[in-house]
């Protein structure tokens, strides 16, 4: 039995592993103020590669490339207010979003389904190598200048993008591949892993029990 377990257990946390390394698939909702999900609103598609056939969630850039993306969404009113204001902002795990975010759309939104639309926008990627995400933020306010003062960086599970910055000599195109966890996704591992320890010992107690009886 406990030759059958371990394997197991450890195919699990393969698998856990994968999934947390990788952006949300779209399409995803959007991002609340509080970093939690925003039934509201959908990004549709995002590329953050235009060179590159297909859509793009995950690119390798240098410190300090501009990047130009395309994203596609749509939004509308979350208080079943015809007149609502809304905002499309993107924010960045490297920067406090006040500090630095895009604001690719704020206008009217209308009630369900709202708006449907898609533009381009652009950003500059952090100069210190390491991997970052990029959230769709869902804003209600007159302006993206307002609403992002209250917007906190949400987990890494719910990023629609990420940024990987690398040395330049380490950017030739090749096929993406999953970037290393951060530190949030290694702690929520080990988290998993101990439930899976957990249930391991439980099992092996109880057929240690049954083999006494």
């Amino acid at each position: 039995m406990t030759k059958r377990i371990l394997p197991l257990a450890l195919l699990v946390l393969l698998n856990i592993t994968q999934i947390l390394a990788q952006p949300v698939s779209l399409p995803a909702f959007m991002v609340t103020a509080d970093g939690k999900e925003d039934r509201s609103g959908l990004v549709l598609r995002l590329d953050l590669d235009l060179k590159s056939p297909g859509d793009q969630q995950y690119i390798r850039v240098s410190p300090g490339e501009n990047v130009t993306g395309y994203i596609e969404y749509q939004m509308w009113s979350g208080s079943n207010n015809p007149s609502e204001i809304g905002q499309l902002i993107l924010i960045y795990s490297w920067a406090a979003p006040q500090d630095y975010y895009t604001c690719v759309y704020s206008g009217g939104v209308g009630l369900y389904p709202g708006i449907e639309r898609g533009d381009y926008f652009t950003f500059t990627a952090p100069e210190r190598p390491g991997t970052y995400y990029l959230w769709a933020h869902k804003g209600a306010h007159y302006s993206c200048e307002l609403d992002v003062q209250g917007v906190v960086h949400p987990s890494p599970n719910l990023a629609v993008g990420m940024i990987e910055v690398v040395p330049s000599q380490e950017t030739t195109p090749q096929p993406a591949q999953p970037p290393a966890c951060s530190s949030s996704q290694i702690e929520l591992i080990l988290l998993v892993l101990s439930v899976v320890i957990d249930l391991i010992i439980v099992v092996l107690l109880m057929y240690i029990i049954i083999i006494v009886k």
